[in-house]
């Protein structure tokens, strides 16, 4: 028996979601985009305690739609219970800057929290090609 695997669909043909695999590396410290992950030239940098900025060396997509989050851990999946990621500010690409996008990861209690070693996200971004419709 073997794995069926279909492209990603979606009900609009100008979205489209880039999946993103981050490692915890603890607190105070920059969670890892792992060489294995295909990253699309996107790089992370913290500002504080669970916040985080993703810098695209291309340009993503001018719109940005939404985050979702799933975590896990390699040890004990309790620990990442009932942990979430919110999205933050998406600055588009102009002729001088790079496009980036800010989030945050919170624990259990709500508070900002960096992933611990042994923790991990797969977070995935979805970008829109055309005009945002309202």
């Amino acid at each position: 028996m073997s794995i069926q695997t279909q492209p990603a669909q979606t009900a609009d043909p100008e979205s489209y979601t880039l999946l993103l695999q981050l490692q915890g590396a603890g607190a105070g410290v920059i969670p890892v985009i792992p060489t294995t992950s295909n990253a699309h030239g996107i790089t992370i940098a913290r500002t504080s305690a669970g916040l985080y900025t993703l810098t695209f060396n291309e340009e993503p997509g001018p719109n940005f739609e939404g985050l979702d989050a799933a975590f896990g851990d390699t040890t004990n999946p309790v620990t990442v219970a009932g942990w979430s990621a919110t999205s933050g500010v998406f600055t588009k690409r102009s002729a001088t800057t790079k496009a980036t996008l800010t989030f945050g990861t919170q624990n259990s209690t709500f508070a900002g929290a960096d992933m611990a070693v042994t923790s991990y996200a797969f977070l995935q971004l979805c970008f829109k090609l055309g005009a945002p419709k309202l």
